[in-house]
Order: structure tokens, then sequence, then C-alpha cells
């Protein structure tokens, strides 16, 4: 006896493909009803995360947009335009029902103060990013690290190759570890016979470190410039273990 053909199982197959397919037209039709609609249209851009960056100059690359569908526009392509700038990081587009469009950067933020051989300063952040210099922000109040470099070999948006750098960077890292304000009091790192060598900020006195046991040199050194102090021509010597040497320029 022949069994029977089961029909009834393709039957629900089609059923379910028509389904989906139904779904994904109704999908699209809303859609297309969305952004044709004038309720959704942009009356207003919101700036967040900047913080050197003027918001007029950054909702300016987005004046486009407005009485724009909110729901047409392509976050990928504004982002572009955020992103292609030097100072910023990263830029994170959304939407905000009914019509506002909202735009929250990661700015790039200068660290350092890179001088070349010319003399010309330009701002790096904490990833050896050379940032513009068309402008000096009032808040970036940086301390310099003097190099040997050529103004032409300096360009905007890469990252910095130099074994000083690389060598005041290490430094930093292992300060910020122990003492965060440190850097705040220097104004300049410069190479002197294989040494870092920094100049304190207020008074103008140098400072040698050397490479190992920074915390015990960073404690001795905030003891001795809070009870005693330095005067400008004093040169702060901490290369030697557990001494501290306070001479004089050219002595």
């Amino acid at each position: 006896m022949k069994k029977k053909k089961r029909r009834g199982s393709s039957r629900y197959y089609f059923i379910y493909i028509f389904l989906i397919l139904l779904i994904i037209m109704s999908v699209i039709g809303i859609r297309s009803l969305i952004t044709k609609l004038s309720f959704f249209e942009i009356s207003e851009i919101k700036i967040m995360g900047n913080h050197n960056l003027e918001k007029d100059f950054l909702k300016n690359l987005s004046k486009d947009c407005y009485g724009k569908n909110l729901y047409a526009i392509s976050k990928n392509e504004i982002q572009r335009r955020y992103t292609n700038i030097v100072r910023v990081k990263n830029a994170n587009i959304s939407r905000i029902f009914p019509h506002k469009l909202r735009i929250k950067i990661v700015e790039r933020l200068g660290l350092f103060y890179l001088k070349t051989k010319e003399g010309e300063l330009f701002p790096i952040d904490n990833e050896k990013i050379v940032l513009d210099n068309d402008n000096f922000y009032s808040a970036e109040i940086l301390p310099v690290i003097e190099t040997d470099l050529k103004k032409e070999n300096i360009v905007y948006g890469e990252t910095i190759e130099n074994d000083f750098v690389n060598k005041v960077f290490d430094f930093y890292e292992k300060v910020q570890l122990e003492d965060k304000e440190f850097i705040d009091k220097i104004s300049e790192f410069y190479l002197e016979n294989g040494d870092i060598c920094m100049t304190e900020v207020n008074i103008g006195y140098k400072i040698i470190f050397g490479e190992d046991d920074i915390r015990s040199k960073l404690l001795r050194f905030n003891f001795l410039e809070k009870n005693k102090g330095f005067e400008k021509d004093n040169i702060v010597d901490l290369r030697f273990s557990n001494q501290l040497i306070v001479g004089r320029e050219n002595s």
C-alpha cells in the first residue's frame, strides 16, 4: 500500500515565506514614508564632547542638515565630516526623536608641544599624533619637548616617531603612576648628555631625574621643594641613588 505524499508542510512553507516578504515590504514602505514626512525635519543640532573646538565651527559642518528628514540623512557621511578633522578622534551621531540631531565627539587634546629645530611649536596628543597649530587654544598650556626635528617633516594627523619624544613619554607614564601633578610643574623637556632635563615652570630651575626608581625620587623632590624650595639657577640632580644634589648653573 502506497503512502500518500504530504503536501501540508509545503503549503505552510510557502505561507511562511509570503509572511516574511510581507513584513519586509511593510518595513520598507513604512521607512520610505517616514523619510518623507516633514514632521521629522531636523530643527536642532546639538554638539557634545568638545573642549577646544568651538561649537559654532562644529555646528557649521552639518548646517546643511537643517530642514532635512532626520531618518533620511546618512549618519556615516556626517561622521566622516567630523573625523576628517585632525583634532577629532571619533564622532557618534544620534537621531533624537522627533527632529534633533546629536553629535558627540571625542576630541584629541594636546599633551605636549613639540618644538622643531626652527623653533616652531606643534601640539601632540597622548598618542603622539600631531595636531594642528593654526590656533593656539587658551586651555592648551603645555610642556614643551625640544627636538631636532625639522618643521618640513611634521605632518598633521601623523604619529611622531622620535627617540627622545618616546623617552619623554616613557618618563611621563612612570611619573603619572606616582604623581599626576608633577608634569604641571614643568615648562620644558630637553636632552643633555643623554639625560632628560626639565625646566621648572615658575622659577626656572633645572631638574634631572634619571630613569630609575621614579617613586622615591619624586618623594625626595616634593619634600625638598615644599620644605626648602629652589632658586632660579639651581640644578636639582636626582640621578644618583638615595641622593638629591642641588648645584648651580655654571658652577
